[in-house]
């Protein structure tokens, strides 16, 4: 319907202009909360930050616990009420475990000791082992990051893996950069043996990792 303005009186008029502009807030405001939640659920679905892979999951987890090592007995060197003592640290790789002896530093005595041991499908890997191990000995509560650790992804220089041989049996061999001589327990870093292998131990320590 038309609205013929002329007609109105002075009293009509500012009435009608009052409710042209309430209406016009009333749109601008819908309008802009719509554009800004319109703008919300876009920066949720594209500027969302990509969720880390297991691999880089496991590596912050193995650099958080060489930190809790190096926290907790600096230099090998626990503080005690009892003195100073050190933390021997006893690590089997064939069967998996690692132990942690806190001793006496004059007397070496064996106040305590803390085991971890690798579950029979997981991983093996030094640094976690030994934090698990010297929370254990301290009685400190174990970070649940560190007993769920995600499996590595990611075959590197210097990991240990298990692979099918050549006459069907089980064989390890440590990863050697391509070039580098293989054979003797070494495999080169993209031969097929690697490729279809598993890592059994990531730990990595011959290399600084």
């Amino acid at each position: 319907m038309k609205i013929d303005l002329k007609a109105m009186e002075y009293g009509e008029l500012m009435q009608h202009a009052e409710d042209v502009l309430k209406m016009v807030r009333y749109r601008a405001y819908g309008e802009g909360y719509a554009q800004g939640r319109f703008d919300e659920q876009m920066d949720a679905v594209y500027m969302r930050k990509p969720e880390k892979s297991a691999q880089e999951r496991r590596d912050e987890i193995v650099e958080q616990a060489k930190a809790d090592i190096a926290k907790l007995a600096p230099n090998g060197v626990i503080k005690r009420p009892i003195g100073e003592c050190d933390a021997e640290f006893i690590v089997n790789r064939n069967k998996r475990t690692v132990v942690v002896l806190i001793k006496g530093r004059y007397s070496g005595r064996v106040y305590v000791k803390g085991i971890a041991k690798a579950a029979p499908d997981d991983c093996f890997n030094v640094h976690i082992g030994k934090a698990i191990a010297l929370h254990r000995a301290l009685g400190i509560e174990v970070p649940d990051e560190y007993l769920n650790a995600p499996q590595p992804t990611e075959v590197r220089v210097g990991d240990v893996v298990a692979y099918r041989g050549v006459y069907k049996t089980i064989d390890y061999a440590t990863v050697v950069a391509d070039g580098e001589p293989t054979g003797d327990g070494r495999a080169a870093l993209t031969s097929i043996a690697v490729k279809r292998a598993k890592i059994i131990d990531d730990s990595r320590t011959e290399v600084g990792e």
